[in-house]
């Protein structure tokens, strides 16, 4: 390499040379173990075997990409269970809000614009956006999902924003902390909670996450960390590595977060290179995580982006093996056949339960036939309570006399 001219600023020369070699060591390790995209893992349970060079596994865990010691190798072992959740994500315009123009918001990208709907259903009654919360905010049809998925007592949000997903979470939480250290986004997410009538149960602190965690002393049930992928253009790269960006860093985040609860749900790019996630569950003593791969149905169904839960809940769940399609605000229904329990292989679903979920197949894509579950279920119910005790035990073996 040529050496680097006189008139160079010696910090600038070290950035460069900094950057250089990040990037080497991102394709070193892409070179040396392919990396795991959510796009090519199948439902269902996949083992992750991340392998890396001790230099390589210092620049991931610590941002370290300078030379050093470069001897060995480690080898990180986790289960993902992967399962996939297909979202009706499209929210028509409220019919009787005021209308709102694009020079009001000045500088958004009319893409962005045309989705205003999607981010917030109740955009028109004076929610607040700046100019990066349009592509990095969640929809609101996902945060609500993450929201039912997320139904504990406390829940801290550790990159607020401009409180999309806060909002979500406050509706079925007692308590939410929303984190940020932008005092302005956290202002904007003050009065967007107050147009969803929630501002009351978010308690908004203006800190470094990293910070917040080391001093907060409170209960926490789970922390939901979204972080910034790097703008739209994080999808030009093949795949999405958590050292992409470089701040907030976070790889310290995910560290922080486990300081304050063993439930953690990282919100990513549907590229991101799964072995750095399995990595981070080994290093915190995760021995399985979930793997959720999004799907929007709109305009055509593809894949956009990926939650993955850590969580000692994880080995209790079922192996995945059906999509889950759900229409936010309504029930959820699964459309293939009941899942096993990873510890034990027990079955989730009873018989008793067969025939529900097989009508709900059948009728999940009509009013009426949601409206015919519901009322057979009723029946059924009413039927069991007035059945006589004889009848209730019919088909059980008589015990020996």
């Amino acid at each position: 390499m040529a050496a680097p001219s006189p008139d160079v600023p010696p910090e600038l020369g070290a950035l460069v040379r900094s950057f250089v070699a990040k990037l080497c060591l991102k394709a070193s390790t892409a070179a040396q173990c392919a990396p795991l995209l959510a796009e090519n893992l199948p439902l269902g349970l996949t083992l992750c075997k991340a392998q890396r060079t001790a230099r390589q596994l210092r620049w991931f865990l610590h941002g370290d990409g300078e030379c050093g010691e470069t001897e060995g190798n480690t080898e990180a072992l986790c289960a993902l269970l992967v399962s996939e959740t297909a979202l009706v994500h499209y929210t028509p315009r409220p019919k009787n809000a005021g209308a709102r123009s694009l020079a009001e918001q000045g500088d958004v990208d009319e893409k962005y614009w045309k989705r205003r709907y999607n981010y917030f259903a109740r955009f028109d009654e004076g929610v607040r956006m700046d100019p990066g919360a349009w592509f990095e905010v969640t929809p609101e049809s996902v945060a609500r999902h993450l929201a039912d998925r997320l139904c504990h007592e406390v829940v801290v949000d550790g990159t607020c924003g401009v409180g999309g997903n806060a909002i979500q979470f406050a509706m079925n939480c007692r308590q939410v902390i929303a984190v940020d250290t932008d005092a302005q986004r956290l202002s904007d997410a003050r009065h967007n909670a107050g147009i969803y009538g929630v501002a009351s149960r978010i308690r908004f602190v203006h800190d470094d996450f990293a910070h917040f965690a080391e001093t907060y002393e409170g209960q926490v049930d789970a922390v939901f960390l979204s972080p910034p992928w790097g703008g739209p253009g994080h999808l030009d790269c093949p795949h999405f590595s958590l050292r992409d960006v470089e701040v907030p860093d976070i790889v310290r985040l995910f560290a922080a977060a486990c300081k304050l609860s063993r439930r953690v749900v990282l919100y990513l790019p549907r590229h991101t290179d799964l072995h750095e996630v399995g990595i981070l569950a080994q290093q915190h003593g995760f021995p399985a995580v979930e793997v959720e791969k999004v799907f929007f149905q709109h305009p055509t169904p593809h894949l956009k982006l990926v939650v993955v839960y850590f969580s000692p809940e994880v080995l209790q769940l079922g192996i995945p093996r059906s999509v889950t399609q759900k229409t936010v605000g309504r029930p959820s229904a699964s459309v293939s056949p009941p899942a096993k329990v990873l510890a034990g292989a027990r079955d989730l679903l009873s018989p008793a339960l067969a025939g529900i979920l097989l009508r709900a197949v059948y009728c999940r894509h009509h009013y009426l036939g949601r409206y015919v579950v519901r009322l057979a279920l009723e029946m059924e119910s009413e039927g069991q309570r007035k059945a006589p005790p004889s009848l209730r035990r019919r088909g059980r073996p008589r015990r020996a006399s």
